[in-house]
């Protein structure tokens, strides 16, 4: 596989992972016979979570990615996925906003948007992160194997 091939691929990582935790851990209480909330269900709960709150603005993203990807080398996409979190924090907090402002009428609306929006900003860095590390881990391994080319050969 090409590199920027995998690169672009792994786009899909942030919606496919919620998925499939759920998928996992249906598995995991039909095998057990177990319905109890164990640690399993709790990370499952954490990035269904993550999915239903940043899913719509990740996918502005996501085609925000693919549009200025076009055209360019797999070690401009690979150094773009080092800086893909706070990109995506950006355009999360620039949704979430006026989202907020629109279904609060408050007084202290906007105090509430920026509140949760710091909050979740946070959020979007730090799980941005974990898949980052996932996917460039992922990466190496596959690089390896001899799976996906190398970026110097791309």
């Amino acid at each position: 596989m090409r590199a920027v091939n995998y690169f672009r691929l792994s786009l899909a990582v942030p919606l496919l992972v919620p998925v499939l935790a759920v998928a996992l851990t249906l598995l995991n209480q039909i095998v057990s016979g177990s319905s109890e909330a164990t640690e399993i269900t709790r990370w499952t709960a954490f990035l269904v979570f993550s999915l239903l709150i940043g899913g719509l603005p990740y996918l502005v993203f996501v085609a925000a990615v693919v549009l200025w990807s076009r055209g360019k080398s797999a070690r401009a996409i690979h150094r773009l996925s080092f800086v893909s979190p706070p990109l995506f924090a950006a355009v999360f907090v620039t949704l979430w906003v006026p989202f907020v402002l629109i279904a609060d009428s408050s007084p202290y609306a906007f105090d509430a948007a920026l509140t949760s929006a710091s909050y979740y900003a946070a959020f979007c860095l730090g799980l941005g992160y974990v898949y980052v590390a996932l996917i460039h881990g992922a990466y190496a391994v596959l690089r390896r194997l001899g799976k996906v080319e190398s970026i110097a050969q791309a």
